[in-house]
């Protein structure tokens, strides 16, 4: 048997909900990965060790290299509570925190909690809280 590497299109570790493309490589007869795939290219979205065993035109087999791939799960998202007139996020302590409104960063404002003076405040149609517009 021969040995080969396998080529992939970005990092081996990356956060959930991203990927990487292995790629055994064109010109073989038949391709066999360790997940059962036949396919000359492998999209990855899971932890795990990746090989391929192929098969040249003369049905000589080959066999690549084991790539590890490490996938981190994303973070929780944090929750937001009122709590009169201060906004408290209920993410994890040690997050990062930056507030916004109506989409846009707000100067400063990077801690877990932020005040905001309950004349702020109006209750829309569906009976939530929210900051409306100036």
């Amino acid at each position: 048997a021969f040995a080969f590497d396998l080529a992939a299109s970005g990092p081996l570790s990356f956060c959930e909900g991203d990927s990487v493309l292995l790629d055994a490589g064109a010109g073989y007869a038949s391709w066999l990965w360790s997940t059962g795939d036949t396919t000359q290219a492998l999209r990855v979205t899971a932890s795990g060790r990746y090989w391929c065993e192929v098969r040249d035109g003369n049905a000589r087999p080959g066999l690549s290299d084991t790539l590890a791939v490490t996938v981190w799960p994303l973070p929780p998202v944090p929750g937001i509570v009122r709590e009169g007139d201060v906004l408290r996020s209920t993410g994890a302590a040690g997050l990062r925190h930056q507030w916004y409104r109506d989409g846009w960063p707000l100067a400063g404002e990077t801690a877990a909690r932020i005040s905001c003076p309950s004349r702020n405040w109006k209750k829309d149609r569906t009976n939530c809280w929210k900051w409306p517009n100036p």
